[in-house]
């Protein structure tokens, strides 16, 4: 099932299911189980995401617990990711290279230091990554649910 960027007039919907479903973690959109992911359920332990639109943010969450994430941290902000990967360091992370005001090139470099997987997100066309982290895998917004579980898996 693709549910990735298809907002239309489900939007409403998605948002009042979410609102009352948060607490527990079991997101429902029209009314269908998200349980399915569309392949084989993995243990992806702990995932950081630093993305600070929060559609793009509640759909990578939902995808990541549906592919067996144990743990998904969500954060808007790099100062607070890169304190988390100090903190509390996660086993994979997806970065949005432009988070408001600051780029996420900071907790990335946190990231690589401990050899902690991560890949970047980005909707800019030929966004400049830094070079030290231009191998890193890039997932250009918009994505499909296909696609980031590739990126994830691959």
């Amino acid at each position: 099932m693709t549910r990735g960027w298809c907002f239309g007039s489900r939007l409403t919907s998605f948002l009042i299911d979410r609102a009352s479903t948060c607490a527990d973690h079991q997101v429902m959109l029209n009314n269908q189980d998200m349980g399915d992911s569309g392949g084989e359920v993995v243990s992806l332990g702990t995932i950081l995401i630093l993305e600070d639109e929060v559609l793009v943010s509640i759909l990578i969450e939902d995808l990541m617990r549906d592919m067996g994430a144990s743990e998904v941290i969500v954060l808007a902000d790099a100062a607070q990711a890169l304190e988390q990967v100090i903190r509390l360091p996660p086993d994979l992370a997806i970065l949005d290279i432009h988070v408001g005001a600051d780029t996420s090139f900071a907790v990335a470099d946190a990231l690589d230091t401990r050899n902690i997987p991560f890949m970047f997100s980005s909707a800019l066309a030929g966004v400049d990554v830094q070079p030290r982290h231009s191998h890193r895998p890039m997932l250009s917004k918009p994505f499909s649910d296909e696609e980031l579980r590739a990126h994830v898996l691959g």
